[in-house]
């Protein structure tokens, strides 16, 4: 879903973006991550 919406992996820290989810290490949705779409549609 983050990719339909224009949000590329973030591999930098715990984000729902990782692309390295395993069945051990999964995240869910994040603060980066609510950043990023906010960034991408210019909200504040």
């Amino acid at each position: 879903m983050g990719h339909a919406i224009g949000l590329e992996h973030n591999d930098s820290q715990p984000s729902v973006m990782n692309s390295a989810i395993t069945d051990q290490r999964a995240y869910t949705i994040q603060q980066c991550d609510i950043d990023a779409v906010k960034a991408l549609y210019n909200e504040k």
